[in-house]
């Protein structure tokens, strides 16, 4: 687990960087599996909510205030398929825990 600010500082760099990232959604009986590579909008400044949006205008608004965060290595990611590509394409991985139980993962996409 890391600390909400920590979370607040990725976010934060992520909208500054315009850092690509692959965004993941997959429900925890599978019935829905949403994938989208896209930046956080960079002229959102708070914390509860963020927004990736794809170049093609796709969008994904997240509400994170009641939320816990894990950030690691993109290695360390549960999906096993998601797991299996990520040493060569991803350089980290923050998931956002929603207190439902459901995940939002986000990769930070190698350049």
């Amino acid at each position: 687990m890391i600390s909400s600010a920590d979370a607040h500082l990725l976010i934060t760099k992520y909208r500054s960087e315009q850092t690509r990232l692959r965004i993941t959604f997959i429900l925890r009986d599978t019935r829905i599996n949403i994938r989208l590579t896209a930046n956080a909008l960079s002229t959102e400044t708070g914390f509860d909510e963020v927004t990736f949006v794809a170049p093609s205008g796709d969008f994904c608004l997240t509400l994170v205030r009641g939320c816990e965060f894990e950030y690691g290595d993109a290695r360390e990611i549960d999906d096993p398929a998601l797991r299996e590509r990520s040493a060569f394409t991803f350089t980290g991985c923050l998931t956002i825990l929603f207190p439902d139980g459901e995940k939002l993962i986000i990769l930070e996409l190698r350049d």
